[in-house]
């Protein structure tokens, strides 16, 4: 039995409750480490680690619940497979996973990568600096970029984009470093803006995200801004695909929209808005040129 307080207040705690203080000598783990019977380890220095089978690895990090890892300085991971890498980062919920230094992940199966990140809902991925994703399968891509709803992404620099996006996928083919490819089917939601997704290292840190520029349906080809692999040949492979926010400063709203231009803004169904301050509302309208507006149905 353990007493603490004063003459005052004096809490008497059993000795089964009480942490097990780690030390270089005993276990060869942090200075001042603490940590619970069942926890892994406390390697950091001034680390604590408490619940089931945890790690925490960073100096002065925090790891809770059940087999959590805070590896950064001054993380904290809690929940269940949750993991904090960055330096006072914090990934909470399940299977979250903290990167960025100063990063927030929570929910389920969510990534905060960028630094000053946030990352909330289910399977959403805030990439760079200060991006915030949440929802449902969202994507933050560009800095300072909100995505949010459902199957949307932002790649343009404190873009925003919101509401839902169609999850569908384009089959294609081509070589290595190609930056056009012959496309094989021609699903209703897929335009110019539309953003590919491709990762062969199931690593959301090397994943490559590249714009449609260019659907050329008499010949089937695409052309994107950026090669999907400079290593790989595809042979009629399937490629997911989201719409959203690319153009810097610029705002899709709604069901499938996409705001390609600087400052650009898209709204209702199936709009898009190409020029730079332009603005697409209503159904299936686009407003290509630029400070253009269009507005209605089919225009």
């Amino acid at each position: 039995m353990s007493i603490i307080g004063n003459e005052e207040t004096i809490v008497k705690i059993p000795e089964k409750y009480l942490p097990v203080l780690n030390s270089n000598i005993l276990n060869g783990t942090g200075e001042g480490a603490v940590k619970t019977k069942y926890a892994s380890e406390a390697l950091g220095d001034y680390s604590f680690a408490e619940g089931n089978e945890t790690k925490a690895n960073g100096e002065a990090s925090h790891a809770e619940g059940n087999e959590t890892k805070a590896n950064g300085e001054a993380s904290h991971a809690e929940g269940y497979y949750t993991i904090a890498n960055g330096q006072y980062s914090h990934a909470e919920g399940s299977n979250t996973r903290a990167i960025g230094n100063y990063s927030h992940a929570e929910g389920y199966a969510t990534k905060a990568l960028g630094d000053n990140s946030h990352a909330e809902g289910n399977y959403t991925i805030a990439n760079n600096y200060y991006s915030h994703a949440e929802g449902s399968s969202t994507i933050a891509n560009g800095n300072y970029s909100h995505a949010e709803g459902e199957y949307r992404i932002t790649t343009g620099h404190s873009s925003h984009a919101e509401g839902k996006g169609t999850y569908d996928t384009i089959k294609i083919s081509g070589a290595p470093n190609s930056t056009t490819y012959e496309l094989h089917n021609r699903p209703v939601s897929f335009d110019v803006g539309s953003v590919l997704t491709y990762n062969n290292t199931y690593s959301e840190e090397n994943a490559v995200y590249s714009i449609v520029t260019n659907i050329d349906f008499d010949n089937n080809t695409i052309e994107v801004d950026k090669t999907l692999s400079s290593t790989e040949t595809f042979s009629k492979k399937y490629i997911r695909f989201y719409q959203g926010a690319n153009g810097d400063y610029s705002h899709a709203e709604g069901y499938a929209t996409i705001a390609n231009g600087e400052a650009s803004h898209a709204e209702g169904y199936y709009t898009r808005a190409d020029g730079q301050a332009s603005h697409a509302e209503g159904y299936n309208t686009t407003a290509s040129g630029i400070y253009s507006h269009a507005e209605g149905y089919n225009t």
